[in-house]
This record gives structure tokens, C-alpha cells and sequence, in this order.
């Protein structure tokens, strides 16, 4: 039986988190929440105007986002999380995040293999030519229970791995 999307939701923002945080030393602060269900006030506060009608759509809303606070810039993260076999339509759901919230970073994180043939329909000239310098990525992750600590570890990145590995998770 297939687990439910959202019961990852958690560990994957977390991931993220800690990611960004650990990785990028340009980094003032960021921020992650699980926004399926709904946006925070302070998600809400770095979107436009047409952006806040999306995010009142439940269609419209990705898994995870977060906010990337630099010295310079602000930049947005969206991640979508899918426990089945990737299709085409996810990765398309993926970008569309992505374009709808203007997020600099998309992630699609998966429990299965990423198929070869997704692989080969989105080439790295292709994901990084169509976003404008913009990164989509997929992440196949396995949920890790360490003795007082659980965490996800991802397996395979494509194109390519954004960050290093990330230092546990939580207690």
C-alpha cells in the first residue's frame, strides 16, 4: 500500500531547511512550510497580488514552499512530494509551482526511481533553458530512522544535486 503524500510533507520541509541553510553561506534566514493545505501570513507576505488568488486555490498550492532570504535578494522555493511512480504531469506540476509563485528553485521529490524516460524528456539544457535560470529538481528520497533521530536521505538528484547531504534531522 502506497503511504500518503502528506505523511512526507514534514520531513521534506525539514530537508529543505536545513539544506538551504547548510549549504548556501549567502544565506541571511529562510523559511519552509507545508502550504497543500493552506499559506501562513508570512508565506503570504512575499507574494504579489495575483499570487495570493493562487494560493487561495487548492490546485494551486505546492506541497512545500519556502522563502530564501539573502543580503541582496529574496527568492522562492516550491516542492512537490509524490509517493507513485513519476509521470510527465507531475513534472509539469512541478513547473507550473514554480512559474505560478516565480520560485528560483522547484523540487520534485519522489520514493520511486525516477523513470529514464523523464529523464531523458527533461534534459538538464531543457530545465534550465525553460526556467530562466531557474532550477527544477528531481529528488528520489528514502525516509531514514536513526536511533533518536529521523530524517530523509535522498538517493539520486537529476539533474543534479542542488546541496551536500544534509546533517540530521530532528530529535
Amino acid at each position: 500500500m502506497v503511504k500518503k503524500e502528506s505523511q512526507h510533507y514534514e520531513l521534506i520541509r525539514d530537508y529543505l531547511s536545513l539544506g538551504f541553510d547548510q549549504n548556501f553561506d549567502e544565506t541571511e534566514s529562510c523559511y519552509f512550510e507545508i502550504t497543500a493545505r493552506n499559506f501562513s501570513e508570512k508565506i503570504k507576505k512575499q507574494l504579489d497580488d495575483l499570487q495570493l488568488v493562487f494560493a487561495r486555490r487548492r490546485e494551486a498550492r505546492p506541497d512545500v514552499m519556502g522563502v530564501l532570504k539573502k543580503e541582496i535578494s529574496t527568492e522562492r522555493i516550491t516542492a512537490e512530494v509524490k509517493t507513485e511512480e513519476l509521470n510527465i504531469s507531475d513534472f509539469y506540476q512541478a513547473k507550473e509551482y514554480m512559474e505560478l509563485y516565480d520560485a528560483k528553485h522547484g523540487f520534485l521529490f519522489t520514493k520511486e526511481d525516477i523513470p529514464v524516460r523523464i529523464k531523458k524528456g527533461c534534459n538538464k539544457y531543457m530545465i534550465h533553458y525553460t526556467f530562466h535560470h531557474r532550477t527544477l529538481t528531481l529528488a528520489k528520497f528514502e525516509k531514514r530512522i536513526i536511533p533518536k533521530e529521523e530524517g530523509i536521505k535522498v538517493k539520486e538528484w537529476f539533474p543534479e544535486a542542488l546541496f551536500n547531504e544534509v546533517k540530521y534531522l530532528r530529535i
